[in-house]
């Protein structure tokens, strides 16, 4: 977590407006609040969004909204493991924790980043994107903003579906530097090189890597993304 926190910090600026997309509880929400002007919190769980709404500074906008490629409601599968504050919540379905009994399956509204921004007027600048799995339809519902506006870009990767990552990582080298934020690698290179595949292309490497989008201030027209080891 110290070292998502070490981007956060790193590049926000008081000046800027932050989303977090996977707010969850708001640890990394209220720290970009303490930063920047404005920060808008996306958590589609009501318990989680309403206590964090509870918590929130007045710059602290929190929706209880799910970000997809698409406009709508959708099956959203609610982690219940003791402890862990709903950390794989996900409209990803995850096979392992159905089958053990550990998920609530519940309907939630969705929307894509791109009508979000274009209906309320508010372009970010940082957008940070943790939603276990679910990044490439975030991905897909934001490439206007990320195309035109050029956020900084912090978001999650699983290793283990590089194969479904591969084409936003193309999309976003047309705008952004991939790096990854724990090493300081080439991403695109570094999953090209070092992820080796099954017969079927399922990778070998085992679970989930935290990824970045980040300005590259030398170079303010081409951002660079980082992605933590």
């Amino acid at each position: 977590m110290d070292r998502i926190l070490d981007v956060i910090r790193y590049h926000l600026t008081p000046d800027m407006i932050a989303f977090d997309v996977g707010a969850n509880w708001g640890g990394y929400a209220l720290t970009m609040a303490s930063i920047c002007r404005q920060v808008v919190g996306f958590e589609p769980i009501p318990r989680l969004a309403e206590d964090l709404r509870h918590r929130a500074p007045p710059n602290l906008l929190v929706e209880t909204l799910a970000l997809s490629d698409r406009a709508g409601r959708a099956e959203f599968h609610i982690d219940l493991r003791e402890g862990l504050n709903a950390q794989q919540s996900s409209l990803l379905r995850v096979d392992e924790l159905h089958d053990k009994g550990l998920v609530e399956t519940v309907q939630v509204e969705t929307l894509t980043l791109d009508a979000y921004v274009e209906s309320r007027g508010v372009r970010p600048d940082f957008i940070k994107i943790d939603v276990e799995g679910w990044e490439p339809a975030v991905f897909a519902g934001a490439t206007r903003i990320i195309r035109e506006h050029r956020p900084v870009l912090l978001f999650e990767m699983w290793e283990t579906h590089y194969p479904r990552y591969k084409p936003w990582f193309e999309m976003l080298g047309e705008t952004h530097h991939l790096v990854r934020a724990g090493d300081g690698a080439p991403a695109y290179d570094y999953y090209e090189a070092e992820v080796r595949y099954e017969v079927g292309g399922h990778p070998l490497h085992p679970p989930p890597d935290l990824t970045t989008a980040e300005h590259e201030r030398a170079d303010p027209l081409l951002p660079r993304a980082a992605f933590s080891a």
